[in-house]
């Protein structure tokens, strides 16, 4: 602009317009930087908002790949920003979780203006997964349309929500479904109950019971009363026994779980009216086998550890005494066993609280008050006292029986001796002359036999092994020759006991079970003693043993038919009656008591005779004399 043309007036009007133009630039530029500040606070708000959410938030753009995300989504995550920025969102899907086509279709909504909310499963850097929930918006993100995406964890919550509802289908099943009575009552009102609960008291379905007062199910008020003063006590009952009746009147026993809770009573119950009269039955048995014991021409000892806390009348009789009261603090059964059998014995209870079977023992023993010598016969057996393991003895006296035998043997013997020294002579030259074709019939004897027999060396080697034996086993001869005995054994632990009791005694006698060359078991009875020679070293062992399988099962017919014929016997029309040579009742059956209207309790320690017209007592007790 050429200034020297202009005039004075000219100059000082456009000074004047050149200071305006100075002072509105200076104004614009105020205002231009008053905004610049305010957009950066507000950046600076939106970034700090954008990171300090707890939310995962990504910025997404149209083709899907991330142009920011928050510090929630790096955390989660595991990634650095940068290794997130630029990469499509399918980069933390987890793999064959999601369905990229529904989610390509959702995008494609939200770009054209709708909101979508949806699930999908989500993969950390580690390679875990989680679900997430995500809400998808379209947004302007630096004056560019972008999406805005909004994620939330929400796989606790999803396990809550199935635990919840699986809780729910439990509950529901365990109610509806459950085998046992379930019920709910309130103020002596059936509120709720399964099926099963109206089955268990004759009725065919909880509709019959619902609404329905308690005390249709009770025999008397005093019974229900019972039960809610022991319910108020505790609050609880477990295991309750209690009676009610059924939907004909009949007696019912249950058993019931319940407890109090805001009034209501709530709990389950069982049937158990058969096990109640199975209960019954075993007490009437138990009171029958001990008047069985009580009159047993055998002694009966029932001991705990040795400690003597039964003894029937014929026990107390062999020893002298009236009662138990008689041994005078001497209960343990060891007091009056010498100490050389001691070892024996406790060997012995050892093994039958095992529940294994041990043989009859005749010990010698001296009476506790006269000093007499006594030969006693014994067996043991596991016995159940009042839910305690206790052993059973059986004793038999022998003594005189085995006097009688020792004198009637020293006179055969003293017979026998002049007989057996005036041949000996003549036989040991006989027997020198057979020795050699005794050992080969020896031999044909033990192949005929049809009892197994079987001998070892002193190193437990099979040396011997018959005809039978192959036949029983599968093995030749040759076969199991030099191998260890311990191969026809089913069981290591019999085995080793078999050979402790041959090491001890010299002996066994007993049940063993043996195992075939083709794996079958099977049982039988073996009788095996030491073999020695002259001087009495040990050479090995010999075993004779049977099959006794078959026998066995016939003894489980055997106590099968017995019981059938007790039952047979109980359930008869016809009336039968046990009694004793005096006419002491022993046993009647159900028709007995039934036809004449007796119970048990009248009927224990009674006579035959009370039962009987006075007109016909003569010619019964003819009877009983005659047999």
């Amino acid at each position: 602009m050429d200034y020297k043309n202009k005039s004075k007036e000219e100059l000082i009007k456009e000074i004047k317009f050149l200071k305006k133009k100075e002072k509105d630039f200076s104004i614009l530029f105020k205002d231009r930087k008053s905004t610049e500040n305010k957009l950066k606070i507000s950046e600076n708000s939106y970034k700090n908002l954008f990171d300090k959410s707890t939310n995962l938030l990504y910025i997404m753009s149209k083709e899907g790949v991330f142009m920011d995300v928050n510090k929630a989504v790096i955390k989660k995550y595991g990634y650095k920003k940068e290794e997130l920025i630029d990469q499509n969102f399918t980069v933390v899907g987890a793999p064959n979780k999601n369905n990229i086509e529904k989610t390509l279709k959702k995008m494609e909504n939200v770009w054209g203006g709708k909101t979508e909310k949806f699930e999908r499963w989500s993969l950390k850097k580690d390679k875990t997964i989680f679900l997430k929930e995500v809400i998808l918006r379209k947004g302007i993100y630096f004056n560019k349309e972008v999406f805005i995406v909004e994620g939330r964890d929400i796989t606790q919550q999803r396990v809550s929500e199935n635990y919840l509802k699986e809780n729910k289908e439990k509950y529901q099943n365990l109610f509806t479904k459950n085998l046992a009575g379930v019920f709910i009552t309130e103020n002596q009102k059936i509120i709720d109950c399964n099926n099963s609960f109206a089955k268990i008291f004759g009725y065919k379905s909880r509709v019959e019971l619902v609404g329905k007062n308690v005390s249709i199910l009770y025999f008397t008020k005093k019974d229900r009363e019972q039960y809610i003063e022991e319910l108020l006590k505790k609050g609880y009952l477990s295991n309750y026994r209690i009676k009610h009746k059924n939907k004909e009147g009949k007696e019912i026993w249950i058993s019931t779980n319940v407890y109090l809770k805001d009034k209501k009573i709530e709990g389950t119950l069982v049937d158990i009216t058969k096990q109640i009269e199975i209960e019954k039955k075993v007490k009437e048995s138990r009171e029958n086998y001990k008047r069985l014991i009580d009159n047993s021409p055998y002694g009966t000892i029932i001991h705990i550890d040795g400690e003597i806390i039964y003894a029937n009348p014929k026990a107390l009789d062999l020893f002298g005494l009236k009662n138990l009261d008689d041994l005078n603090g001497k209960l343990n059964l060891f007091d009056f066993l010498p100490k050389k059998y001691h070892k024996e014995g406790l060997y012995r209870r050892k093994n039958i609280l095992k529940g294994e079977e041990v043989p009859f023992i005749e010990i010698s023993i001296k009476h506790p008050f006269t000093g007499k010598k006594m030969i006693l016969e014994t067996k043991a057996k596991k016995y159940d006292y009042q839910g305690k393991k206790a052993i059973q003895v059986f004793i038999k006296d022998i003594t005189l029986e085995k006097e009688l035998l020792k004198e009637k043997l020293r006179a055969t013997i003293a017979e026998e001796s002049n007989k057996i020294l005036q041949k000996e002579i003549i036989e040991r030259k006989k027997v020198e002359k057979k020795l050699i074709g005794n050992q080969e019939y020896t031999k044909s004897i033990i192949n005929s036999s049809i009892d197994i027999i079987c001998a070892s060396d002193k190193n437990g080697k099979v040396i011997e092994f018959n005809s039978a034996a192959e036949k029983a086993f599968g093995y030749t001869e040759n076969e199991i020759k030099k191998k260890g005995v311990n191969i026809i054994y089913a069981s290591k632990k019999e085995f080793i006991e078999v050979s402790k009791q041959l090491q001890k005694k010299g002996f066994f006698v007993g049940e063993v079970t043996n195992r075939k060359k083709n794996g079958e078991v099977f049982t039988s009875f073996l009788s095996a003693s030491v073999l020695e020679d002259e001087e009495g070293a040990y050479l090995g062992t010999m075993g004779v043993s049977r099959d006794i399988t078959e026998l066995k099962e016939a003894e489980l017919q055997l106590i099968d038919s017995e019981e059938k014929y007790r039952d047979l016997f109980d359930n008869a029309t016809d009336m039968i009656q046990s009694v004793d040579m005096n006419g002491e009742i022993l046993y009647v059956n159900n028709a007995w008591k039934k036809i004449l209207g007796y119970k048990n309790s009248k009927i224990e320690g009674k006579n035959i005779f009370e039962f009987i017209h006075k007109d016909c007592v003569i010619n019964v007790k003819k009877c009983l004399k005659r047999y």
